[in-house]
């Protein structure tokens, strides 16, 4: 069991951090690419540079036999005799020449770094150009069978034998590469050999210096891992602090969000899921305060008067009636004020989401606005509609309806002298339908003005007038979910004008 422990804490060590994993994976990747890099540069080196030099030395054979066969086939001398102080020797003729510098300046001889030799059938040499770096092992120094070296010596003549006799030869020493092939009427042999550059050697150099290589390259990436890896975790870090804060119950925690990326993604999802958490906490807070306080009142005047009922009143029917009012009032407004925290709190935290439908907006206004006018003769009040032109909107008609009662409720509560309540629907310049409630009551002053439309804020005006205090939060709410512009506009003793806009659907 102990050694089970141990065991666990070790992978742990390991793989108990994103950076340490982020390390260790960038020092595996070294690891391969400098195995890699062995394999290929090291172990097959001398294999794919001995295949590149015989693909050079087969390609400049056939070049020469081309060349020689061409000048046959135009009748052109392939040999001729040269007098020399040492006498006549017989080499490749003026013409043979003149052919074969021609291909050299095109391009499509490339003779250097090679040794050329050429002989007729009597295997003697006729043409002999050593351009390789280092002295030729067939024809400089100590000949390959260990014979006196020269243009004729024994193995260079057994060479050109064997040409001739097979058509062609390859040979390959530790330091030389040599091929050779005849011309198609065989009256020539082209013997081409070059050296191998000592490839072993260097191999063996790269093979000691691969383990200084590997060591540096691997403290490099580890410096370098580290260093990433630190830049990669740390808005994961700050996620994770963030997410600590909101444990806590500081839920103005927010990350920072820098670039385009995943993580940057994940930064502003978690941004938006600290912001509603946010929402319901406060909405949880104003229903725990609106319980413990505004609740409390019409319990405790239920409960007052219930017991005076029971108590006091005895037969007297008039003062049992008027407490039984106030029960019933009460009541009522208990029902309206958890009603609307329920709904206030349905429509702010996204739990009733808007359902938008293509509809008439002027129609609507004018549906509701009839219950208005119907109410108003009653009630002593004059409503005005004004709008004729069909507006189309996308929006939810059950939710603006809500709304439009919450604005013309709250207008018919400051009815000035006149009794004039207006609902106003026309398009806007900007191409919106514009929805409009006037009322020529008191007005608003300027320091309501900003918090109209804050939770159970009541302005001085409405000191003891019916109402919850959330109608026009819940108004608020309705507008932000539906994406629509509001607003008030009103200056004491002028009555006030409540508005929205929402965007027309174009035909």
């Amino acid at each position: 069991m102990a050694g089970e422990g141990k065991r666990c804490e070790f992978r742990k060590w390991f793989t108990g951090s994103i950076r340490r994993k982020l390390t260790f994976f960038v020092i595996l990747v070294c690891l391969l690419l400098i195995g890699l890099f062995w394999v290929f540069a090291v172990r097959l080196l001398e294999p794919a540079y001995n295949a590149s030099i015989r693909n050079d030395l087969s390609r400049t054979v056939e070049v020469f036999v081309e060349v020689l066969d061409g000048a046959e086939e135009k009748e052109v001398p392939l040999v001729a005799d040269y007098i020399t102080p040492q006498g006549v020797v017989t080499g490749l003729s003026p013409e043979c020449l003149a052919l074969l510098n021609k291909e050299i300046e095109a391009g499509r001889l490339q003779i250097d770094h090679l040794c050329i030799d050429i002989s007729g059938q009597d295997l003697r040499n006729l043409f002999l150009q050593d351009g390789l770096s280092s002295r030729c092992a067939l024809h400089e120094g100590t000949g390959m069978l260990g014979e006196a070296a020269g243009p004729d010596n024994d193995t260079v003549m057994y060479l050109r034998q064997g040409v001739f006799e097979s058509g062609g030869c390859f040979h390959k020493t530790p330091v030389q590469m040599v091929m050779g092939q005849t011309t198609t009427s065989g009256n020539l042999a082209i013997i081409i050999s070059a050296n191998l550059e000592r490839v072993p050697q260097a191999t063996k150099v790269l093979s000691e210096l691969m383990f200084f290589v590997a060591l540096l390259l691997i403290v490099i990436s580890i410096v370098c891992a580290l260093v990433f890896s630190r830049w990669f975790t740390k808005p994961l870090t700050k996620l994770s602090t963030a997410t600590q804060e909101i444990t806590k119950g500081n839920y103005e925690a927010r990350v920072q969000v820098k670039g385009c990326d995943e993580i940057a993604r994940l930064s502003e999802d978690f941004n938006q899921m600290a912001e509603e958490i946010g929402k319901s906490y406060e909405l949880q807070r104003d229903l725990y305060a609106n319980v413990s306080h505004d609740l409390r009142t019409p319990l405790t005047l239920i409960k007052g008067y219930a017991e005076t009922l029971r108590d006091l009143s005895g037969d007297d029917p008039q003062k049992r009636q008027e407490q039984l009012n106030v029960i019933i009032d009460e009541s009522n407004r208990l029902s309206a004020l958890v009603g609307n925290v329920l709904e206030l709190s349905r429509v702010s935290s996204g739990v009733q989401k808007p359902e938008p439908v293509l509809f008439n907006l002027t129609q609507l206004c004018e549906e509701v606005g009839e219950r208005y006018e119907d109410a108003g003769k009653q009630d002593n009040y004059h409503f005005v509609f004004e709008g004729k032109e069909p507006l189309d909107i996308e929006a939810d008609p059950g939710l603006l309806q809500r709304a439009l009662h919450n604005l013309l409720g709250n207008a018919l509560k400051h009815v000035g002298d006149d009794g004039y309540l207006g609902l106003r629907v026309f398009r806007t310049p900007d191409q919106t339908a514009r929805v409009e409630i006037i009322d020529h009551g008191l007005g608003i002053s300027e320091q309501d003005l900003p918090h109209l439309f804050d939770k159970y804020y009541r302005s001085r005006a409405d000191a003891g007038k019916p109402g919850t205090g959330l109608g026009l939060s819940i108004t608020k709410a309705i507008f932000i979910a539906s994406g629509f512009a509001y607003g008030v506009q009103s200056e004491e003793g002028k009555g006030a004008l409540f508005w929205f806009e929402a965007p027309l659907v174009k035909p």
